[in-house]
This record gives structure tokens, sequence and C-alpha cells, in this order.
């Protein structure tokens, strides 16, 4: 499971290190990064980038096949909305997932009491904090959960509109 939030990265279990001083305050506890997780965070985000780059070349390339597909039809705009439609939730599936995990990381945040939660390993040395300093960085990942999940919804509604709107023009889709 990867943990992606400022300064993390992934599970290790490792434990904290540094002298504590309170729940209720920003601690001095400082969490050292782990002895890979630099070069696991490159990996993670270089792996994303090439899967995001195929997936723009496998488009383009398949491109033509698909826009000879949507005009051989005798009713194109039922295979323009269909596109839009399959278009829009793959569009909106890495937002969905990222809403998702953020939701649940802030949820891991709320249960331990601490930011960053147990078992994330981090990139740099990094300040735990407890208490009220860690409720704050839990809302701030409830609150991008949120605005990452609308625009996740947003996504395909917006396409579905658009495809709505080119099939109820007059010569494209309306009899």
């Amino acid at each position: 499971m990867t943990d992606v939030c400022p300064s993390v990265l992934m599970d290790s279990g490792k434990p904290d290190v540094g002298p504590h001083h309170g729940r209720n305050s920003m601690s001095a506890r400082i969490q050292k990064p782990g002895s890979n997780s630099r070069w696991r965070a490159v990996l993670v985000l270089g792996g994303g980038t090439l899967l995001g780059l195929a997936l723009v070349l496998l488009l383009q390339e398949f491109r033509p096949s698909l826009e000879g597909w949507i005009q051989r039809d005798p009713q194109p705009p039922q295979r323009l909305q269909a596109s839009l439609t399959v278009l829009g939730a793959a569009g909106a599936m890495p937002f969905l997932v990222i809403a998702v995990y953020f939701w649940r990381f802030s949820n891991r945040i709320k249960e331990s009491g601490r930011f960053p939660p147990p078992g994330v390993t981090v990139l740099r040395d990094t300040r735990v904090l407890t208490g009220k300093a860690a409720l704050a960085q839990m809302r701030i990942w409830k609150f991008l959960a949120i605005g990452f999940g609308v625009i996740g919804v947003a996504i395909p509604l917006v396409l579905w509109s658009v495809a709505q709107a080119i099939v109820g023009r007059p010569g494209i889709g309306a009899p």
C-alpha cells in the first residue's frame, strides 16, 4: 500500500525516533525517513508517469479507428455519446481512487491521533504532529478527498452533458 502525502511515501513499520513532548501539542518527535524511501518515490512517480504516457500514446494510436467507428454508425451521436461516457468514466477513475485513498488516510490520522500516522515511511525528517495539529492535518486531507471526489464526479457529468448537447443539435442527432 502506497501512502502519498507531503514527505510521506510507503508503509514500513519502523518505530518513531526522538523525544516526545506531550500528546496535545506539536511534538518535537522527529520521524526519520526510510533508507530507500526516495528511490521508492521516484519509482512510483516515474511508473505512474510512464503508465499515463502509454495510455495517451495508445489512445492516439487508436484515434483514427475510433473516429471511423463513430462516423460509420447510422446514428453517430449514440456512438459519440457512448465514447464520451467511457472517456469520462476513465478520466474520473484516478480522481475517485485518490479521493478514497485520501479519505482513508485522513481516517488513519484521526484514529492514531498523530500525523503522519503510524507505519508510514517519510521522505525526509518529519515532525510528528499530535493533538490539535494532527486533527488539523486530518481536516486538510478530508478536504482534499472531498475536492478530488467532486472532480471525479464532475468529469463524467460534464462529458455526458456535452454528449447530450451534441446529440440534440439539429442536423447531428435530432430527427
